[in-house]
């Protein structure tokens, strides 16, 4: 396996900034394997030892972190070729300007150790994996004992946007120790979301400045990760859901103006810090103002996370969908996700698993492998899925409910889009309710260029409206009808394109349309990806008149 260009790019700027600095990328383009050269590169580059110490969130991505080095690392039992010099070239040799990295020739058979999750391997082995957790208060003085030894240590923390917090960032301790050999520390953040409270003032000093970005877009287009498309869907609050809701927010209007009069500070702050500041007025008195607004917020936030056409709109999408391609739901809640999970598994019997903390450990072990081997087609999850858990055949993404942060929905999207066999696209169904205060757009701060769609759903009549499609559609069908097509063919024609409405097949490059077309089982299959290259087509020939009324 050779490393991407975007590896080899990022190695680069890794060590040209004396090996220190957090790499911004996202879910599934290879930060684990980036981070397994770069190992091989710190220890090719000094004469002195070099101790890795990883720090994860959570037991199982420890242990893909320890499958990894296995792996990989040379001196941990792996190859070591995909990541040595014929990936990246001889060191000072690169025609790309990448940095060269041999194979690390150890002493073989370097096992490496787990702190956390049920383990406490002993410190003195070249690599440990630390769940935070359990590394809050020992993972400095290991390092320290490392340091005071003559070793180097190379600190890796994997979303690393979880250890800027006040317990968290105690991993960092070791920076303040009098004398400390910073010649010999280095550093390497990953995250695909790391900007959070405290990233300035704490992961900055402690890991080193952003040294690389890597978006959806650019790991689309290289290939990197599965092609995708993201797909909007505007439900509706039946009449009492809306009046419940409207009541609510009359109430949060009237007393955020006594909120604001008696806590003017609360006005210059935005809402990443509004309400964790508003969390802090409260702690100390549940009668508080801030506490009876909290309180408020989450009554509205539970009208809207339990409206009714959530439940509907995914048993219908997932019917119009199928099961060939696995399905990942996503909850915000886990009685929630237990309701969801009662009404699908009645819908699919043994086809639905269900994932989250309130499960055991052995279940949800259980229920993750028999997602990846395929026996389950649906899981249901809450957050325990959005980070360090890898499902490469899920290909199919339906948000629930979730948070307001851009942070989750990124976490959930490269859930999805790692590659995998016979994975050729990925789907991310994003519901919102549009008369409730969520917003719109799946990720509206982002810069990335991606397929989105925007869609409603009438629960009443469990039917999906798509405006852009529906046009393209009804073009389709008129050319068809000039052409001659009897009424079989067009009712045919008419049933591919209403099985494509909720799909983004027709946003497809056409030679991708052209490939299913040769390779369809069926002829009803083929008569489907015919469709699609019209619908193709037909958008090719908007977007062409568009360019051409805009530059007229």
């Amino acid at each position: 396996m050779e490393l991407y260009p975007w590896q080899r790019d990022c190695l680069k700027a890794w060590r040209d900034n004396g090996f220190r600095g957090i790499v911004h990328v996202i879910t599934g383009a290879g930060k684990t394997v980036m981070a397994m050269a770069a190992i091989q590169l710190l220890q090719e580059s000094k004469s002195f030892p070099i101790q890795v110490r990883v720090v994860v969130p959570t037991a199982s991505l420890a242990r893909q972190w320890i499958v990894a080095m296995k792996r990989f690392l040379p001196d941990c039992g792996g190859s070591g070729g995909s990541l040595s010099s014929g990936s990246l070239g001889t060191p000072g040799s690169s025609s790309d300007g990448a940095p060269g990295i041999p194979s690390y020739c150890g002493s073989g058979g370097e096992i490496p150790g787990q702190y956390g999750g049920g383990r406490k391997d002993s410190p003195d082995r070249r690599y440990m994996v630390y769940v935070v957790n359990s590394a809050r208060d020992v993972i400095s003085r290991h390092i320290l004992e490392g340091l005071e030894q003559g070793m180097g240590v190379l600190l890796i923390t994997d979303e690393c946007h979880h250890y800027a917090s006040q317990e968290n960032r105690r991993i960092f301790s070791y920076l303040s120790a009098p004398n400390l050999p910073q010649e010999r520390c280095f550093s390497l953040g990953l995250s695909a979301t790391p900007y959070v409270e405290g990233y300035e003032s704490v992961l900055v000093p402690a890991l080193g400045r952003e040294i690389f970005r890597y978006s959806f877009s650019e790991a689309a287009a290289a290939r990197n990760v599965c092609s995708f498309s993201v797909f909007q869907i505007a439900l509706s609050f039946t009449a009492d859901e809306l009046q419940q809701y409207d009541a609510v927010s009359y109430q949060l209007a009237v007393l955020l103006k006594r909120l604001l009069k008696e806590y003017p500070q609360l006005t210059a702050l935005d809402r990443l810090y509004f309400f964790p500041y508003l969390r802090h007025l409260a702690a100390d008195d549940p009668e508080s103002l801030p506490a009876k607004f909290l309180e408020l917020t989450r009554q509205r936030s539970q009208i809207t996370y339990t409206a009714q056409a959530r439940n509907a709109c995914v048993l219908d999408l997932i019917a119009e969908l199928g099961l060939s391609r696995q399905i990942l739901v996503f909850g915000e809640r886990i009685d929630q996700a237990n309701d969801i999970y009662r009404i699908l598994c009645r819908q699919y019997p043994s086809r639905t698993g269900r994932y989250h903390s309130g499960l055991p450990h052995q279940a949800r072990r259980n229920v993750l492998e028999r997602f990846q081997t395929g026996e389950l087609r649906i899981l249901v999850t809450c957050r325990s899925l959005d980070e360090g858990v890898d499902v490469p055949a899920a290909a199919v993404g339906i948000i629930l409910s979730g948070t307001s942060t851009g942070r989750q929905r990124t976490q959930r999207l490269g859930r999805i889009l790692r590659i995998s066999e016979g994975k050729r696209t990925a789907c991310m169904y994003y519901l919102y309710v549009k008369e409730s205060s969520e917003e719109s757009a799946f990720l509206p701060d982002t810069e990335d260029d991606f397929p989105v769609c925007s869609l409603s759903y009438e629960m009443f009549n469990h039917s999906f409206c798509h405006p852009a499609y529906e046009t393209a559609a009804a073009s389709v069908l008129e050319l068809a009808k000039d052409r001659g097509l009897d009424e079989r063919q067009m009712r045919e024609m008419r049933r591919c394109l209403l099985e494509g409405l909720i799909r983004s097949d027709w946003l497809l490059p056409e030679e991708e349309a052209a490939e299913r077309i040769r390779q369809a089982e069926d002829m009803r299959e083929k008569n489907y990806w015919v469709c699609v290259r019209e619908m193709q087509k037909m958008e090719k020939t908007s977007m062409q008149k568009q360019e051409e009324e805009d530059n007229e």
